[in-house]
């Protein structure tokens, strides 16, 4: 599996890149002074909980008594948020892992152009939609969400390389990054599940059918082990009160059709140029049905279906599978995707479909404000597009910090400013209270007992373990 960009894809690798990093510096001004939960705007209840998770996991590594947490989550972005924490880098960690996920999914997916042979406008037009799609908001907000696609997206491209040349090498690059994706969320090791159980299938219909079906199959009861190994082991480590129940939304049930019209239509009607046509060129010229292309496909019909049948709007369950939606488009335009080295073809029709896709693209992504991360995308006028509020954000005084004037006077901060995505419900205010209890125990440690006191109601009484 190679990590070469040839020469004309790396200007969209420049590109790209110059993006990402504006990117990355726009959120790092939103940190604020002193506390990043107090300072940054785009939380919700969940985004306060993984960091709250990481504060307690990095007081228990440096021995300090910590209540049990109320909610376990999945271990690799609490540990980021324990790393910000234990560096009290003021989220700057969390920032720039968020960042570099972003870097990575993009990165990704112009070497699978470059692997499919797909062509410098077909691959301009693939990053362009991928920086410009709406549902990259859920990249503003502290999640695990972006880490976890980073992760089954590396894990899908490292697939794919398996199902064109079986080699152990490229077999364990995708399982180890499709355990870390599942240790981030769990879903982020649907692809590899799907990509060994599809090798099964098409190595039993094969001449060494029984060396390859076993091979595959040993491969999906050794990664399904470890992954359950390490989520034991996670909630063993770890006191708490309650697990999040893995797609326990899940329901047979059509309620969220007139949802997922809405949100289909804005993500997909886009596409439809870029789609169509890659579907008519690779139909046209009497391709196979190749491995590559029946394991995006089952993959994202996979998603799509979960997703559907997961009763709870958020767009953000749409954005998760998105870049292998992208490297299906990619699979489906190549010249011939069996093909070792791909032959050259006529280049006018896909670039064309790419240029309208993208242009369309760019109209919607200036006319959606998915703001609201709960619920449906709007359409609003230019003014109010999620590219123009973005460049107005500012950090916010969520606790009164600020205007305390001092980086620890936690024993006098409360939340004064709850702002459109804190969702004070009864799960997210005893998050809130607990974190202010556990930053008011550290300055204790600090400089002595905090003005106002420790709030005894956020469970910092004693050791839970």
């Amino acid at each position: 599996m190679t990590l070469v960009i040839d020469r004309p894809l790396r200007w969209v690798c420049y590109g790209f890149s110059v993006v990402v990093i504006g990117y990355g510096l726009g959120l790092g001004r939103l940190a604020g002074r002193y506390d990043f939960l107090n300072s940054y705007p785009f939380l919700t209840a969940d985004g306060f909980d993984w960091y709250y998770e990481g504060l307690v996991l990095s007081e228990r590594i440096l021995g300090h008594c910590t209540p049990p947490l109320w909610v376990l989550r999945d271990p690799v972005f609490v540990v980021v948020c324990a790393l910000d924490a234990a560096l009290r880098a003021n989220g700057l960690v969390v920032i720039t892992a968020q960042t570099f996920a972003f870097f990575l999914t993009g990165a990704v997916l112009i070497q699978a152009a470059r692997f499919y042979a797909a062509g410098f406008a077909f691959a301009a037009a693939i990053v362009t939609i991928m920086l410009l799609q709406p549902l990259n908001y859920v990249r503003l907000f502290v999640l695990a969400d972006p880490l976890a696609v980073a992760f089954l997206t590396i894990s899908s491209y490292a697939m794919l390389h398996y199902l064109r040349t079986p080699s152990l090498a490229t077999l364990t690059v995708s399982g180890v990054f499709g355990l870390l994706g599942g240790m981030t969320q769990t879903y982020g090791a649907i692809p590899f599940l799907i990509g060994t159980a599809v090798c099964g299938v098409a190595n039993a219909r094969s001449s060494n059918r029984k060396s390859g079906f076993l091979g595959a199959t040993v491969a999906l009861v050794a990664f399904a082990a470890c992954l359950a190994t390490f989520k034991v082991a996670w909630r063993t480590a770890i006191s708490h009160e309650l697990e999040p129940t893995t797609f326990g939304f899940l329901n047979v049930s059509f309620g969220m059709a007139r949802f997922y019209a809405h949100v289909w239509s804005l993500v997909y009607i886009p596409l439809l140029p870029l789609g169509v046509s890659a579907l008519c060129s690779w139909f046209w010229t009497g391709r196979r049905f190749a491995r590559e292309v029946l394991f995006l496909g089952i993959t994202c019909i996979a998603f799509a279906v979960l997703s559907f049948f997961y009763q709870f709007g958020e767009a953000r369950f749409t954005f998760i599978y998105q870049p292998i939606v992208l490297m299906l488009l990619i699979a489906l335009a190549s010249p011939d995707t069996q093909a070792a080295a791909p032959r050259l073809r006529r280049q006018w029709d896909l670039p064309s479909a790419a240029s309208v896709c993208s242009a369309v693209c760019v109209a919607m992504s200036l006319a959606v404000a998915p703001l609201t991360y709960y619920g449906e995308p709007r359409i609003v006028r230019p003014r109010s597009s999620l590219a123009v509020q973005l460049w107005f954000t500012r950090p916010v005084d969520r606790f009164g910090l600020d205007s305390l004037g001092s980086p620890g006077n936690y024993g006098n901060a409360r939340l004064v400013d709850a702002g459109p995505y804190a969702m004070l419900r009864p799960y997210p205010t005893q998050t809130l209270s607990s974190y202010l209890a556990l930053r008011r125990a550290q300055q204790e440690r600090l400089t002595g007992p905090a003005s106002g006191g420790v709030n005894q109601s956020g469970g910092l009484v004693a050791c839970a373990e």
